[in-house]
Formats: C-alpha cells, sequence, structure tokens
C-alpha cells in the first residue's frame, strides 16, 4: 500500500524493506526524479518480457527458466486470485484487524514507526497529507485476507516456502505476524528474492538493472559509498530498462534484478517474494552481498539458510534417494511426498545444485 503526498516526487534510499519499496523516499536529491521517468532513449523497456494469451508465464518458466522479467497485462490464464479494483484499504483493515501493527517508513526522514491498520486507514483516506508514508511489509498469511489472494500458478509449483518448508512448522504458525520473532516459515517479502507483483489500482514505474557481476559489484560500491543521493544508480550502469505497470497488471521479476520504484499515485498491490530452484546461483550471490554491505537482519529473507538445507536435502532425496533429516517416516513422507507422489526437480534446476556445493563455506 503506497500512498503519495500531492506533488511531490522523491527518490529511493538505501534499504527499504520490501517489494513496494518506493522511489520517493529521500528528502535530498541531487538529480531530477521527473527527468529520469521523461528519459525514454536512456531508459528504454529493456530486458522485459511480456507475454499474453496462449504465452503465459506459466509454460515459460519451466521451459525457458527465470532470468528476465515478465509482463503480464491481464491475469486471465495465470491461475491466480486477487481482488478487483473496487478493493480498498478499508477492506484491507477489516479482514486484518483494525488493531493489526504495520511497520510503516517516514519517507521523509527514513525512520520506522509502527501505526495501526485503523491509523493508516485515517492516514491513506486523508485529504491533506503532511507526511509521505510507507508500508514496509503486511505479511498477510492466516488472516482473512488470505482468502482473497491466491499467488500465479506457476509461483505455487516452484515456491521453497510453499513446497520444501516442513508442514508441520507451517501449521504452528496459527496467526498473522510481522514479527520475525513468532515467525515459523519464511512467508513474508523480504530482500532481493524473485517477486510476483499485481496492481490491483494505481500505477508503479520500474526500473531495472541485471545482476551480471559488473552491476552486482557496482552496487555494492554504490552502496557502501553513502552517496546514493548524488548519483541515479541507473547511470553507473550500462543499461537500466523502465516498465509502467497499471491497474491489472502482474509483474515477475527475477531473483537479484536491481530494482526501483517509482509511485505516482496512491496504489494498492498484491503480492509475494520466493525462492525456486532457477536462480539458485543468484540467491547466494545475494546473501554474500548482503554481508558484504550489512543489510539489517529484518531486511533480509527469513529462514534463508534453514530453507537452504531442507532445499538441499530434498534434491539429495530426489537423485539419491537418502535424506540426512532425522525425521519419522510420517513426516518426510510430507516434507518429500511418497514415492509415487514425489515431483520430479526440473531438469534445468538441477545444474544449479553445484552451486550449494561451491558456496557452502556462505553456512559454516
Amino acid at each position: 500500500m503506497s500512498s503519495k503526498k500531492r506533488s511531490s516526487a522523491r527518490q529511493r534510499r538505501q534499504y527499504i524493506d520490501g517489494m513496494d519499496s518506493d522511489s520517493d523516499s529521500e528528502p535530498i536529491q541531487f538529480f531530477n526524479v521527473q527527468e529520469k521517468l521523461a528519459n525514454l532513449p536512456r531508459y528504454y523497456p529493456y530486458f522485459v518480457k511480456e507475454l499474453e494469451g496462449d504465452q503465459q508465464v506459466f509454460p515459460f518458466i519451466p521451459e525457458n527458466g527465470f532470468n528476465t522479467p515478465i509482463l503480464i497485462k491481464e491475469k486471465t490464464g495465470l491461475g491466480m486470485k486477487a481482488p478487483d479494483s473496487s478493493f480498498s484499504v478499508t477492506d484491507v483493515k477489516n479482514l486484518v484487524g483494525s488493531k493489526r501493527l504495520l511497520d510503516v517508513m517516514d519517507c521523509t526522514t527514513q525512520t520506522n514507526t509502527e501505526m495501526s491498520m485503523k491509523e493508516w486507514e485515517e492516514y491513506y483516506k486523508g485529504s491533506s497529507r503532511d507526511r509521505i508514508l510507507n508500508v514496509i511489509s503486511l505479511e498477510f498469511s492466516k488472516t482473512r485476507l488470505e482468502n482473497y489472494v491466491i499467488p500465479p500458478k506457476v509461483v505455487r509449483d516452484i515456491d521453497w516456502t510453499e513446497n520444501i518448508w516442513p508442514r508441520h512448522l507451517k501449521e504452528e504458525q496459527k496467526d498473522g505476524t510481522n514479527d520475525l520473532n513468532h515467525m515459523k516459515y519464511p512467508k513474508v517479502q523480504k530482500y532481493w528474492t524473485s517477486v510476483w507483483y499485481h496492481i490491483v489500482k494505481g500505477k508503479k514505474t520500474f526500473w531495472l538493472i541485471p545482476p551480471t557481476e559488473i552491476n552486482l559489484k557496482t552496487y555494492e560500491q554504490w552502496t557502501l559509498s553513502g552517496k546514493q543521493g548524488d548519483i541515479f544508480f541507473g547511470d553507473l550502469v550500462e543499461k537500466c530498462g523502465m516498465v509502467t505497470l497499471t491497474t491489472g497488471n502482474t509483474f515477475f521479476i527475477p531473483s537479484a534484478w536491481i530494482h526501483a520504484v517509482h509511485t505516482p499515485e496512491d496504489s494498492l498491490v498484491f503480492g509475494g517474494n520466493f525462492l525456486h530452484s532457477f536462480s539458485i546461483d543468484k540467491q547466494i550471490r545475494v546473501a554474500q552481498i548482503e554481508e558484504v554491505t550489512k543489510v539489517p537482519q529484518k531486511f533480509r529473507f527469513p529462514f534463508f539458510t534453514e530453507l537452504q538445507w531442507y532445499t538441499l536435502d530434498k534434491y539429495a532425496y530426489a537423485l539419491l534417494g537418502r535424506t540426512h533429516l532425522n525425521w519419522d517416516e510420517r513426516a518426510r513422507d510430507e516434507l518429500f511426498g511418497t514415492e509415487e507422489e514425489h515431483k520430479k526437480i526440473p531438469q534445468i534446476s538441477l545444474g544449479n545444485a553445484s552451486s550449494y556445493y561451491t558456496s557452502r563455506t556462505l553456512w559454516s
């Protein structure tokens, strides 16, 4: 849920948590965001693969991998469920509870605070705003709101949290929460994972930069310099793509893609972040960058290390028929499935298994 103060546009700073981290979050800039938006020859919609009709994303990713952003203008055929544009912030409040606490960032001061859902509704619907606020994250699993949203089928099929994280740990999570200390499984939007993003209403402009090694090293240096307000990162790389999403669009961004978001109008967005077997090497590379740039733990994917081990063990079971986890037979069948139910790991992802062995020191 993003809000805009009237006639204001500011650019993002470093660690803004979540998919909806807007580029209107820096109090002082030495570049003009509107000029960047208007510079179409420089920020052409590079990289984005637009699919329609029979070319929907479900067959595309298993057959081609997930290496480029994908835009779907209509959600028909995605196997997903999301509210229509009549859905409001009031509906969100009614479904998650008016007392539900949200992590909110004041985009001018870059300070985090907590607001109740009721307070956020009053702010969002207010006619005058003296602050620009952004909801950092609203995890709504285990609330009534989850009945209104189903991720795209391709996400459900490849998401490690859905397919690999032990079922009994998911079942231990009885209530929705944003508090990592009370979370039993990694069902929350976090930093640099793959993301699906559906615009219920509003508009978003994305700048997109591919995760080449040169670009990732440049990003490290730019982040550590502390001068993000001086230089627009898109000007430091060879190519920076730009795409604008509108109501009804669905967008998929692969792991490790560097991106910023500008919100020109009040917007309501549903989406989620996920890890998967098509980007193991990039996901590990991102974890290394997070260490180097000292990303706070609250901005990292919850249970990232534990999820790698569960995934590695499932690979070992699928390829070698052996597990190194101490489960009873019932729990093992729940984690891996019975021999008849076992899902074959996509061939395109098997080569990524070696990334675990070459990067094993990451978790030592």
